[in-house]
C-alpha cells in the first residue's frame, strides 16, 4: 500500500511574530527554541529566522508560560 507518491512532502510553516514592545528581551524563548531559530540580547526584543524556524511554538509558549 502506498501513502505517498513523492519521495518528500512539502510542509507549510507558520513562523511567529514577536511584538518588540510586549518583547522585554527575557530570551526564555531562545533557550527553548530546538532549532536555533531565535536570537537576541537580554533586555532587548527577539528576532526568529524564518529558515531555520518550523514553527513549533514550544519556544515561545514557554517563555509566555514562565512570566
Amino acid at each position: 500500500m502506498t501513502l505517498l507518491t513523492r519521495d518528500y512532502m512539502i510542509k507549510e510553516v507558520s513562523v511567529p511574530r514577536v511584538d518588540p514592545s510586549k518583547c522585554v528581551g527575557c530570551l526564555l524563548c531562545v533557550k527553548a527554541c530546538p532549532y536555533g531559530a531565535i536570537k537576541g540580547e537580554p533586555g532587548k526584543p527577539v528576532t526568529i529566522n524564518p529558515v531555520a524556524c518550523q514553527g513549533c511554538v514550544h519556544a515561545l509558549a514557554s517563555a509566555h508560560t514562565a512570566h
